[in-house]
């Protein structure tokens, strides 16, 4: 304990001046004031709230002790106080002295960011009060101002700005809505999970520094009139606070970013936008007042600040607080449409202006709109003075457009140069592009056909809107019709919605100028050789309940272009919602079976077939497949390769499987199905192993990808070599083909035993041979005798063979090539076992 007092002085005196009187310690602290004409001291007590419940899940207090340093500081700095001194509390139910020193260490680091002197304390423990890991944390702070300088808001008029300081993050409120919207005092594990647009793990967003504002606004106080630190009760309840009871704050829509921490932690707790803004900063740590010709001051020290508003004239009916939360919009506003599909816009627009938008709009557009809407419509060569021109290529491209969607709304030189060139502001973009992947479809398209489809004027407009979400919405997709109309018919699109549809647009130009690439391009799908480059879209179809594991996120995605087969495109017929595990096994069924040309049925669990048979008679197949391990067969996957009939649904009805797969399914078959609630039925077409039109084999590896060509090789068991002196029967050999095929599916070293077309025993996964054919041995059991063997690689010793002798297997089959062949070969002679090589290896990681 004596060094732990020992190490907080010391901590201590790293922040002390000549003012600070004695050596610290005793029962009080002490400070020498000098230097000021009219000193005026100003204090503030405050703690950090239950951000402590997070940092102590994560083990983190260093920025707990700053946090509790920096808002005290940003408090008095809204007065425009300098700090001198911070004394700090914190009481346990029993001392943990690690947990005390980090958080005296990230004390003593806030104190020394703005030349605070720490000069005392109280560490208290009340084991009565307490459980055993809480714990809790004050500060007081006293700062001091000349009494001329501190700021007053009785000066602040309408017509004043207000500027905007960005935080951080959460700074330290809001943690009690946090805390329950994730749940994490109940499952800590999300803490490490990394959310949507995050680009870092929950807990590490949450914990981030509670921004310190004094080192970069001191040098501005002079140019301010009033300031607010926007902490709990947010920007309707801190702004007001500093204003004069004649004027009101109105803050423009749109003109500061939101991090996307807000914008997930609504989403999530399906929380209103007024809520929010009463609890959470919102992206604003500090709102300042000052006159117009003062922003640039502040800008000078605070790069980031944004004008966010302006102060105007209370009308005696509203109060303070409604302004501020209101985001009114200023004047008339705007919306430019010009798309190629017209999927509902007419509907659209009416409900545009019915919110009181002023239509802009080109050619077709134009005249669906006013025709068939019979809605007032400006034509864009109206607004721009020019026409449209060269067969209407150019129609949107005009300063006059472009100007109105990317001026800035926050900052003043932009609405300047608008009001001196004569243009107005646009504020909604609707658009989508020509139908160019349509277009190349057609096998008999020409080239002047595809270049008349390649779109100029609408994604330069929409790239434009998205790159000014914060002030200009962009709508690409006629699905969110829908919604966004209703948005802005009332409280208009948040930060985060208009940032999401900026992002779909970007999405919506990529794909489109992949695709005319790719055309351009004209790479030769018979060609041999890799891609030099590889371009693909996808885009997501379902969102899982989690990836393989609880704490990873999983998501369904596919190919942009064309239409999605195989297991992503089936249609789910029956069951609860597909998992990544489900999906996952559902292919690799599906792959199994389809490699067969006679009927056949598999049982899969954990990507490799448990069962596996081929026979004439479907539900046959399927029992062969099941007897083959009955065991691992409970809560697997089920693939066949036939449209399933209602005996094979019959034969498998005893069983529990997670999914079924089939091509289709005869309707008695699908009724008997249905009868167990959970069961997943899956009808898959035949098509779908390509992505995006390219057959190639794709795995991720840290720092890029692997890519392959599938193992799809054509093989013909007359291309194959018989190796020993024994030469393997026809029922040998039909079931030598059987396996072969089986052995490919299986992860390497793969070892299959198969008698009469059926999987008997297999080894997986293992990383040697013998112990993969010790494994098929002990599944397969007595059934191994007169089993043939498929091993997808050679055989490097002869060890193997002895093995598959004593458990009784009469042929085998390998690709062959091992330096030692010929003692494979001996081997397999002395026991008797014909043996086949396939020249082929099939490998499977």
């Amino acid at each position: 304990m004596e060094d732990l007092k020992d190490r907080i002085k010391a901590f201590a005196s790293m922040t002390h001046g000549p003012e600070v009187m004695g050596s610290g310690g005793g029962f009080a602290g002490m400070f020498e004031l000098s230097g000021y004409r009219a000193p005026v001291l100003v204090a503030s007590a405050d703690g950090v709230g239950t951000k402590l419940k997070i940092a102590a899940q994560l083990g983190h207090f260093e920025s707990i002790g700053q946090d509790l340093v920096t808002l005290n500081v940003n408090d008095i700095l809204t007065k425009g106080a300098k700090p001198i001194f911070f004394l700090d509390y914190v009481s346990f139910s029993t001392l943990d002295q690690h947990r005390m020193e980090t958080l005296l260490r990230g004390i003593t680091w806030g104190c020394r960011e703005v030349g605070c002197a720490l000069i005392g304390g109280e560490t208290a423990q009340m084991p009565g009060l307490y459980s055993d890991e809480d714990f809790d944390l004050a500060g007081f702070l006293v700062g001091v101002a000349e009494k001329d300088g501190i700021l007053d808001s009785s000066t602040i008029v309408p017509g004043d700005c207000l500027v905007g300081i960005p935080s951080s993050g959460l700074h330290t409120n809001g943690f009690s809505l946090v805390r329950h919207v994730f749940n994490s005092d109940e499952d800590p594990s999300v803490l490490f999970r990394q959310f949507g647009d995050l680009n870092r793990r929950l807990g590490e967003e949450l914990l981030t520094r509670h921004r310190c504002y004094y080192p970069e606004l001191q040098p501005a106080l002079g140019s301010m009139k009033g300031l607010a630190h926007i902490t709990g009760g947010g920007l309707p309840g801190k702004v007001p606070s500093i204003l004069p009871n004649n004027v009101a704050a109105k803050f423009q829509r749109g003109s500061w970013t939101v991090p996307p921490i807000f914008s997930l932690i609504q989403s999530e707790g399906q929380i209103s936008e007024d809520e929010m803004l009463r609890v959470f900063n919102m992206g604003l740590g500090m709102v300042a007042v000052c006159r117009e010709d003062e922003v640039d001051k502040i800008r000078e020290t605070s790069p980031d600040a944004v004008v966010v508003g302006q102060v105007v004239a209370r009308n005696g009916h509203e109060q303070n607080s409604h302004a501020t939360a209101g985001y009114q919009r200023n004047g008339s506003v705007k919306a430019l449409v010009s798309v190629f599909d017209k999927t509902g816009i007419v509907e659209f627009g009416q409900k545009l202006v019915e919110s009181g938008f002023e239509l802009i709009s080109t050619g077709g557009t134009h005249r669906t709109l006013s025709e068939e809407g019979g809605l007032p419509v400006q034509q864009v060569s109206d607004v721009t003075g020019s026409p449209e021109i060269l067969d209407g290529r150019v129609k949107t491209l005009h300063p006059v457009i472009h100007g109105g969607i990317l001026a800035r709304r926050d900052l003043p030189a932009h609405i300047s140069e608008l009001e001196t060139y004569g243009i107005g502001t646009i504020d909604l973009v609707v658009g989508n592009l020509y139908p160019f992947a349509e277009t190349i479809s057609n096998p008999a398209v020409t080239m002047d056909d595809a270049l008349e489809n390649i779109d100029i004027g609408g994604p330069t407009m929409l790239r434009a809107a998205a790159k000014n979400f914060p002030s200009v919405a962009v709508v690409v997709d006629p699905d969110d019709y829908g919604w966004v109309a209703d948005r802005l018919a009332g409280e208009g699109l948040t930060e985060g919605e208009r940032r999401g549809l900026a992002a779909k647009a970007f999405q919506h130009v990529a794909r489109y100028d992949f695709t005319v690439a790719g055309y351009l391009t004209e790479e030769s799908s018979a060609t041999e050789s890799l891609p030099e480059n590889l371009d693909l879209t996808f885009r997501q179809v379902a969102t899982l309940r989690y990836g393989e594991n609880p704490h990873q996120q999983g998501a369904l995605y596919v190919p942009t272009a064309g239409q999605s087969g195989g297991i992503a495109g089936a249609q789910q017929l029956h069951g609860r919602e597909l998992s990544y595990n489900n999906l996952m096994d559902a292919d690799a069924a599906w792959r199994t079976v389809n490699d067969f040309a006679e009927p056949a049925a598999a049982v899969i669990k954990h990507a490799n077939a448990c069962g596996l048979s081929s026979h004439e008679d479907l539900a046959q197949a399927y029992l062969q497949a099941y007897d083959g391990d009955t065991v691992s067969a409970f809560g697997g996957i089920v693939g066949f390769n036939r449209t399933v009939t209602a005996a094979a649904a019959e034969a498998m009805h005893p069983v529990f499987y997670e999914v079924v797969v089939a091509p289709g399914y005869e309707p008695a078959a699908l009724e008997i199905l249905q009868r167990k609630r959970n069961l997943r039925v899956l009808a898959v077409n035949s098509g779908g192993a390509e992505l995006g039109g390219i057959s190639l084999d794709i795995r991720p590896i840290t720092g890029g990808v692997l890519i392959q060509t599938p193992d799809s090789i054509a093989e013909s068991p007359a291309n194959w070599k018989t190796a020993t002196e024994k030469v393997p029967t026809e029922t040998e050999m039909d079931d030598l083909a059987f396996a072969w095929i089986a052995c490919k599916h299986i992860k390497s070293n793969a070892i299959v035993f198969a008698r009469n077309r059926t999987l008997m025993g297999m080894g997986a996964g293992q990383p040697n041979r013998v112990v993969s054919v010790h494994l098929s041995q002990r599944i397969a059991g007595e059934k191994a005798q007169g089993c043939v063997l498929a091993s997808d690689a050679f055989f490097p010793f002869p060890d193997n063979i002895e093995l598959a002798a004593e458990a009784g297997v009469t042929a085998i089959i390998q690709p062959g090539g091992s330096i030692r062949d010929d003692e494979v070969i001996e081997a397999a002679n002395n026991h008797g076992i014909a043996m086949v090589f396939t020249g082929v290896r099939h490998f499977r990681h």
